[in-house]
């Protein structure tokens, strides 16, 4: 009865590896860290974290993972099973740059006019 039962349990191992329902994991950083990251939409967590592959992703060979910080562009990264899911995927954010234009008019009466030109 014992062996039946062994071999029952490694059945089960092959049959959960030979049906793709090994789940993958993928660590995903970015500099500076802190940065929220959005899977196919759905927001994970603030950087670093390490997800899951969702099923859906398992069956399209893509995962787009999105990542935001406040002062950064957003960056959108799609990551490819090529031919596997990678350990580790690293996004560095590009700082926006703030800057503008000021233009100063004084007039009679104490009148000042100021206009902004956003670059």
């Amino acid at each position: 009865m014992r062996k039946s039962v062994c071999g029952l349990g490694l059945a089960a191992v092959v049959v959960l590896f030979a049906s793709g329902c090994a789940q993958h994991r993928i660590a995903i950083s970015t500099d500076p860290s802190n940065a929220a990251v959005t899977i196919d939409e759905a927001y994970i967590g603030d950087s670093p974290v390490v997800i899951t592959v969702p099923a859906k992703a398992e069956d399209s060979g893509k995962l787009s993972v999105r990542v935001a910080k406040e002062g950064y562009s957003p960056t959108l990264r799609v990551v490819n099973k090529d031919p596997a899911w990678p350990e580790q995927v690293q996004i560095t954010l590009q700082k926006i740059e703030k800057s503008a234009d000021v233009d100063v008019r004084t007039g009679g009466n104490a009148n000042t006019d100021v206009e902004v030109h956003p670059k």
